[in-house]
């Protein structure tokens, strides 16, 4: 039984830091400007995937290199290739390849897995109650 509680909680959690990813990047993608990037290189972990780091220039005229948090395999995207970049004008080193599924991809991630996690522990608890009563 304390399990099935523990398993809520951490779903219920999971799903509150998913609320909070999810309406940050929706503030962000709100006041953010687009602009097109370029793919200057990419950068490979030590299993094989890869992630890119672009180069744009801010409205200011500064020229932001920044590096994709996202890694994939095979890579995404190839050098040389032009991105959809979205930055904030105050803070041009916090910007993002503006696809829908790289900015929310965390949020949705925890919000699935604290739904797994709330629907596991609800399972084990409704199976425990209806074994007391047989």
């Amino acid at each position: 039984m304390v399990i099935s509680i523990v398993l809520g909680l951490v779903g219920l959690l999971l799903l509150a830091i998913a609320y909070f990813l999810w309406t940050r990047t929706k503030e962000f993608v709100a006041q953010a400007r687009p602009v097109k990037g370029t793919v200057i290189r990419m950068v490979t972990d030590i299993e094989g995937a890869s992630a890119p780091v672009f180069k744009f220039t801010a409205s200011n005229g500064d020229v932001i290199e920044k590096q994709e948090n996202i890694y994939s395999r095979p890579p995404e995207y190839k050098v040389g290739q032009i991105v959809d970049i979205l930055y904030d004008p105050s803070n041009p080193q916090a910007a993002r390849v503006g696809k829908t599924s790289s900015l929310f991809f965390t949020p949705v991630l925890l919000a699935a897995m604290g739904t797994i996690f709330i629907v596991s522990g609800a399972m084990m608890l409704a199976l425990r109650i209806i074994d007391l009563f047989l």
